[in-house]
């Protein structure tokens, strides 16, 4: 059974939101929400990424699980994952 306010349809040309992830010409895709949050949390972690307990803060788990999750779709964030890590202190 269908739920009424979880249907959507959509035309065929048409980027799809599916479980959080965008198909748009049979290729996923990352949302712009998790693009906006990613560049936010960029931004705290280069504030902070030189203090010596940086590798610890909440910022960089954030901004590291933020990164990892996106890599599932995109693997470009997998490698800036990597980036992140190695120039934390």
């Amino acid at each position: 059974m269908q739920h009424p306010s979880k249907t959507i349809l959509y035309k065929p040309a048409q980027a799809k939101l599916v479980t959080g992830v965008i198909i748009c010409r049979h290729e996923m895709k990352v949302r712009n929400e998790q693009h906006h949050l990613f560049s936010c949390e960029m931004e705290q972690w280069k504030a902070i990424k030189d203090i010596p307990t940086a590798s610890q803060a909440s910022t960089t788990s954030r901004l590291l699980g933020r990164l990892y999750s996106m890599g599932v779709i995109d693997p470009k964030y997998s490698s800036k994952a990597k980036t992140v890590k190695s120039s934390t202190c």
